[in-house]
């Protein structure tokens, strides 16, 4: 069974090793592109393998329709993607300098659009939908009508979010290791908060209720010319930056 506490410990202890893991390899060996997205991929993949053994394992009234999806279906393309993932990484290995490209972290404002995306994909999968709970049939008003697919299915949903959080983390502790933390690491943690207030503005903003939808308005009312104008100062700081 599930203790929450424990849950709570575990999670919160494996996000600490994952980020000392990180921190490590990237603190002693300045990595080019092609091993930053082999990073990301193999988060991915162990992420996915969490959200795959709780559905395995979930417990239901009847056959478990989604277990033998997860075991006939997605599995198996885990499995075809870390074996290309393994060919990948051994090729890297017998020849690192060969096509060594930049490390995203040395284009700032490449950068700072990765930090923008991953951080509203990341924020739109850590909030949820924050839709009210009503009865099933039941109508609910939208202010912003939702996006035809606004969630995919969970374990899509966790892939997005880990994939998100993964590009992020990389990004920053890159930044933090190099010769230029100090006049890129508020930039990019900026950009990163900026891509987090967009993401849960957009969950307020296509959230259903019954009546008036009160946080959207003040969203659409304040919160949208605040973001304008954060992302307008941004802007002007990264330009700045970039001529001095």
């Amino acid at each position: 069974m599930s203790n929450p506490v424990v849950d709570a410990v575990l999670g919160f202890g494996a996000v600490l090793f994952i980020a000392a893991v990180l921190f490590g390899v990237l603190r002693f060996q300045e990595l080019d592109r092609r091993w930053y997205s082999l990073l990301l991929v193999t988060l991915a993949i162990g992420g996915y393998l969490g959200h795959a053994a709780r559905i395995v394992t979930a417990g239901g009234i009847g056959v478990n329709l989604g277990a033998i999806f997860v075991l006939c279906v997605e599995l198996p393309m885990i499995g075809v993607v870390a074996a290309v993932l393994a060919v990948r990484t051994s090729r890297l290995l017998r020849a690192p300098d060969t096509g060594a490209e930049q490390h995203p972290a040395g284009a700032p404002l490449r950068s700072q659009v990765h930090l923008v995306v991953s951080g509203a994909f990341a924020a739109w999968w850590l909030v949820g939908d924050l839709s009210a709970n009503v009865s099933p049939g039941a109508r609910l008003d939208y202010l912003v009508p939702p996006l035809p697919v606004v969630s995919l299915t969970p374990a899509i949903d966790v892939l997005v979010g880990s994939v998100a959080l993964a590009l992020a983390s990389g990004t920053l502790l890159v930044t933090a290791t190099t010769s230029a933390r100090s006049r890129w690491l508020g930039q990019f943690l900026s950009a990163l908060a900026l891509g987090a207030v967009l993401g849960f503005f957009f969950r307020v903003l296509t959230a259903g209720g019954i009546g008036a939808n009160i946080g959207g308005g003040l969203v659409l009312l304040l919160g949208l010319p605040l973001l304008v104008a954060a992302a307008g100062a941004l802007a002007w700081r990264t330009t700045r930056l970039l001529r001095a």
